[in-house]
């Protein structure tokens, strides 16, 4: 049995603080909370688990407590946790693995599965709320970092009875709390500030008598988003390549204000961040070949991610998805 060692932050101590140790410095305590290969999953999926333990450090773990959901830094929390997690049957843990090893952990390089990259741990779980204030419900989630972990949902019977559309949502909303959750909101993945300045925005703003086609956006260097198409009962749902509203030259308000980089830069990056882990290269290199300034931002987006040893295009090409 591989055992695990948890590093626990422990309040209880300062009082033992001396110069050497101030007070808010994390200190250690060392329990055996885990044993791998933990019971109850396939064979392949306890094997993939220890593997990866023992190339990263990273651990995975199919009976997930409500304490691991809710750890976090410091000082436990006064107030009664609003998040909530329910273990699955480990029957159903090989498929969720299967499909996170497709689009996540296959783009590390070993550097990156030994660096940062992945989180400390990562939970499977059956299904998981969080409380929405405005409605007073509790509401489902598919995915949540939480501390130096990630939650992941999907550990049932009803994960594998869903249609590739469903599916390609889930991976989608997982891919979001992955990239801008983990990666982004952790600092690990410093956006470029230089990706602003490369569109022209000013060209656009006056091209076309000020209302930009679809050729003056992608000489500006500005990518189309990657949509759902028509779905019709009884055909594979298509997807297709199209701008969306939110490129109009102006805002709202009365009169009118002409828009510009405030509101579209935010919208810009999230749109080639999402085609960055989605759209697969034989869609996106005509954009590349034809386009220099939209070659320049992918560029700087793929040495972004180089940096911590992740290649999002290994997760893009290895499954075509669907927005």
């Amino acid at each position: 049995m591989k055992k695990i060692l948890f590093l626990v932050l422990a309040s209880c101590f300062i009082a033992a603080c001396n110069d050497s140790n101030p007070v808010g410095d994390p200190i250690e305590i060392i329990n055996d909370i885990y044993d791998l290969p933990e019971q109850g999953a396939s064979q392949w999926a306890n094997d993939y688990i220890v593997n990866l333990y023992e190339e990263s450090g990273s651990y995975i773990t199919y009976h997930p407590t409500q304490a691991d959901f809710v750890w976090t830094y410091g000082p436990a929390p006064t107030y009664a946790p609003r998040d909530t997690i329910m273990a699955g049957d480990p029957q159903y843990v090989e498929p969720l693995l299967r499909l996170l090893d497709s689009i996540w952990i296959s783009g590390l390089t070993p550097e990156g599965k030994r660096g940062n990259s992945l989180p400390y741990r990562i939970l499977l779980a059956d299904k998981m709320w969080t409380y929405n204030e405005r409605t007073g419900l509790y509401v489902n989630i598919p995915a949540k970092v939480t501390g130096r972990s990630i939650a992941f949902s999907g550990v049932n019977a009803e994960f594998g009875q869903m249609t590739q559309q469903q599916k390609d949502a889930l991976i989608v909303s997982f891919n979001a709390v992955i990239r801008t959750d983990y990666y982004e909101a952790t600092g690990l993945t410093p956006f470029p500030e230089e990706f602003y300045t490369v569109t022209d925005w000013a060209a656009l703003k006056t091209a076309s008598g000020g209302f930009p086609n679809d050729e003056d956006k992608l000489q500006a260097g500005v990518m189309p988003a990657r949509t759902w198409a028509v779905v019709r009962p009884g055909i594979p749902p298509t997807y297709g390549w199209r701008y969306a509203s939110w490129w109009t030259p102006y805002v709202g308000g009365d009169p009118w204000t002409p828009a510009g980089p405030e509101q579209w830069n935010p919208m810009d990056k999230d749109n080639y961040l999402k085609l960055l882990f989605q759209a697969p290269d034989s869609e996106i290199q005509p954009y590349l070949d034809a386009y220099p300034k939209i070659k320049e931002k992918w560029d700087m987006l793929l040495d972004m991610y180089e940096s911590i040893n992740f290649d999002p295009r290994t997760l893009a090409n290895a499954t075509v998805l669907n927005p």
